[in-house]
């Protein structure tokens, strides 16, 4: 009998460690994967202030400036003011922890990159101050639901805000201003944003919006 229960606690007392183990090669495989990953987004962006130290002959990358991690993934990047003008890399999101992204302040111009659908698990989108233009796509809800934060502001978009805007389910913060954006906002469509606590559409001559009202007095 003490012989059974003796084997029962060294079947216990060992499980956690030959989990352990055979998830560690798993983590070390991951935090190889994501550092070649941001190499190629160095290579695709170029040298900047933060990317310039970015070094292949560093494996700790979750110490490398713009980076977050969590758990030793890459949950995080943040690189305003970095000169950018390229397109955003759709390698960003073979990073599949990130949850916030941040290129504010850059350069960058292009259309609204329908690549960052890809991004999982983003809760945090800033692409604020930069020079994308065109139209906003009439899927943009195809963002992931995750999307908490999305910021558009000083942008060169144009047209119409599409209906589809109203379909995140958990978006709080919504900054669509300085764009050059026209017709009617999607009032009811961005009043079914039932967690939205901050929101900007317009800025005056900046976007010709006809008035409109939301139905959940959100400003």
């Amino acid at each position: 009998m003490a012989n059974k229960r003796y084997a029962s606690f060294f079947l216990f007392f060992m499980m956690p460690f030959s989990l352990l183990h055979k998830s560690y090669p798993q983590l070390v495989n991951q935090s190889s994967d994501e550092h070649q990953i941001l190499l190629e987004i160095k290579r695709h962006w170029g040298s900047s202030p933060v990317l310039g130290r970015w070094s292949s002959n560093s494996a700790a990358h979750c110490n490398w400036g713009g980076i977050t991690c969590t758990d030793g993934v890459v949950t995080g990047i943040s690189l305003p003011n970095q000169t950018f003008i390229k397109p955003i890399p759709p390698s960003i999101c073979l990073l599949k922890n990130l949850t916030h992204l941040d290129v504010s302040y850059n350069n960058i111009s292009s259309p609204f990159p329908t690549m960052l659908y890809n991004c999982s698990n983003l809760k945090y989108l800033d692409l604020s101050n930069n020079a994308f233009a065109g139209k906003l796509p009439n899927d943009i809800n195809s963002l992931p639901a995750l999307l908490e934060h999305l910021n558009l502001s000083s942008n060169h978009f144009t047209g119409r805000i599409p209906p589809s805007i109203g379909l995140f389910p958990r978006l709080k913060s919504l900054l669509l201003d300085t764009n050059q954006f026209d017709g009617r906002y999607p009032a009811e469509d961005i009043s079914n944003l039932a967690d939205l606590e901050r929101l900007t559409l317009a800025v005056l001559a900046v976007n010709p919006f006809v008035p409109g009202s939301l139905s959940n007095g959100v400003w």
